[in-house]
């Protein structure tokens, strides 16, 4: 199963269209409302399943690494089309030199309200994946002192005249990067700690994912995030905060609808010891059109209360998916599954 996982993932990356740049994972735009899709090519889903395979690499046969590092190489490769259109040290969701925000659409690419500034997520993923050094990350978070709230927590943009926003996804992946580096925590990973802990003891995520996490939006995105942060690391900011995750697993795996979903929080148990019931699927048949890699809310950073209601409306919400992401998180399962000798 393994084997046969990898070999999906190859077989998605792209070989040089006049779409997908080498290297690249094929990601859509999805409006299932409207009958919107349109061909992407952000960098999210590429840097997520290069950080995936990056974290299971040492549980790999000696031929399964070999075929995983040619994917992360090739995926690599495609980096410095998304740095910082000044050539600074930040990572864009999209291309930016030019910029190709909403590519191969009609409409938002001619807007320059769509066009995003580079943020913590993309790059805190590249940093990871391209093994950056203490010196990069402190770098790194010397610049992302000047954007943060009166709460001192980090926020999502590196942009100006973008509205803060936080979101505990893009955090979790920050704090992954900053702890992976050892250097010492300062007062802002601090503040971002304690923040990413009240995220769930307060219950927030369960009540309303969409704004503790409004790029994610679902709860068992969010609880993977943390699990994978909590798994590396240990993080006494997040003790509280890993109780109440071990807690509530088992039974959102039985409630949770979307089969990708329950194969994350499978994920989840595995990582932080909860026992639960295996998880199955057929590759060939495994199909969850309900599941997205990523979701952007076009009305959330207009905030006010008719735009509040609308922007989680699922006819107003674009989603990005990605068949290697998907093909990659249920790779991590499986991996984890025989490390745990699930059977």
């Amino acid at each position: 199963m393994i084997s046969n996982l990898i070999q999906r993932i190859t077989e998605e990356q792209s070989e040089e269209n006049p779409y997908f740049n080498k290297g690249l994972l094929p990601t859509f735009r999805v409006n299932r409302t409207f009958s919107y899709i349109r061909k992407d090519t952000s960098i999210f889903a590429s840097a997520s399943v290069a950080f995936i395979l990056s974290e299971i690499l040492t549980h790999l046969s000696e031929d399964q690494k070999i075929t995983v590092k040619s994917i992360i190489e090739a995926i690599t490769q495609n980096f410095e089309n998304y740095r910082n259109k000044d050539g600074l040290s930040t990572y864009n969701f999209w291309q930016t030199k030019p910029s190709l925000h909403f590519p191969n659409g009609y409409l938002f690419h001619r807007l320059k309200h769509f066009k995003l500034p580079d943020d913590i997520d993309d790059t805190s993923l590249i940093y990871v994946v391209n093994s950056a050094t203490n010196t990069e990350v402190e770098l790194l978070r010397e610049k992302l002192k000047a954007h943060v709230g009166e709460d001192l927590v980090y926020d999502t943009w590196f942009g100006e005249s973008m509205p803060k926003e936080k979101d505990v996804c893009a955090l979790c992946n920050l704090m992954y990067l900053i702890l992976s580096s050892g250097l010492p925590l300062n007062s802002h990973d601090i503040a971002t700690l304690k923040y990413l802990n009240k995220s769930i003891v307060s219950g927030a995520y369960l009540e309303n994912p969409f704004w503790v996490s409004r790029h994610y939006g679902s709860v068992a995105l969010i609880l993977y995030h943390f699990a994978r942060l909590l798994y590396k690391f240990e993080v006494p900011q997040l003790d509280e905060a890993r109780k109440w995750i071990i807690e509530s697993i088992s039974e959102l795996i039985t409630i949770e609808k979307s089969p990708l979903n329950r194969v994350l929080l499978g994920i989840c148990a595995l990582k932080l010891g909860v026992k639960f019931k295996r998880i199955n699927f057929d590759l060939n048949t495994f199909e969850d059109n309900k599941f997205y890699s990523f979701i952007g809310a076009p009305f959330a950073p207009f905030n006010n209360r008719v735009t509040n209601w609308i922007a989680s409306k699922h006819w107003a919400i674009i989603g990005w998916k990605c068949r290697a992401h998907e093909i990659a998180l249920l790779l991590e399962y499986e991996v984890l599954c025989q490390q745990n000798e699930i059977k």
